[in-house]
């Protein structure tokens, strides 16, 4: 969903036509904080001040805290898993490229020793 999003931000931004580029990037950082921000916590809000006024049933047992609760562990989750994934697929195919590179240069030497040999 996000990408979306980040593909009107764009759209708007350039549509706009900023005079400078620290303009547009300022702009462009706005819109997309504000698409994010919206996305991601809508629901708490619906849950806090809506959800009794919408629908008949309301919260569970007419206690929201329960239920707000849940979906704040469930972004707060989310995001965290996100974030580890963010920081751990660079450190993967770093140590990835490093184990390579070690394999390459040791069989070059075992190579060169075995050329070597009288």
């Amino acid at each position: 969903m996000n990408i979306l999003y980040e593909f009107i931000a764009k759209k708007l931004n350039d549509w706009e036509n900023h005079e400078t580029e620290l303009d547009y990037n300022t702009y462009l950082s706005v819109k997309l904080f504000m698409f994010r921000f919206v996305n991601s916590y809508v629901s708490l809000f619906y849950i806090c001040f809506l959800k009794k006024v919408i629908e008949e049933e309301g919260c569970f047992k007419q206690n929201c805290m329960l239920e707000l609760s849940i979906q704040l562990g469930i972004i707060f989750g989310f995001n965290l898993l996100m974030n580890l994934v963010e920081l751990g697929v660079p450190f993967i195919k770093h140590a990835y490229r490093v184990k390579s590179e070690d394999r390459k240069v040791n069989s070059m030497i075992q190579n060169e020793e075995a050329t070597n040999v009288p």
